[in-house]
């Protein structure tokens, strides 16, 4: 039985050959499931940074910044949160192409 080769380079990958033997444990995900994760995953960071962003009108000035006055602290929780904002993405894309 012949095996087919195909030469493949790419992220994680070194210029080399797959047979179709080593590939057949790849089996192909379909794009509604694919479609379906990656709206989860959205759902589930917008939820987190939409509960994060309550609790830094509601709760954080008081806890962490007690000794301001509210509107200060309630100023300075939501840089906190803009931080974290700002260095989500940023910090993904500089850990993807590192």
């Amino acid at each position: 039985m012949e095996q087919s080769r195909h030469t493949t380079t790419g992220p994680g990958l070194s210029a080399g050959t797959l047979t179709s033997s080593a590939r057949a444990g790849f089996r192909p995900v379909s794009m509604p499931k694919i479609a379906l994760a990656s709206f989860i995953g959205a759902m589930l960071e917008w939820y987190d940074f939409f509960l994060f962003g309550t609790a830094s009108a509601l709760i954080f000035a008081p806890l962490f910044f007690p000794s301001t006055n509210k509107e200060i602290g309630t100023a300075l929780s939501f840089a906190t949160f803009g931080v974290g904002f700002v260095a989500r993405p940023l910090g993904g894309v500089l850990r993807s192409h590192g």
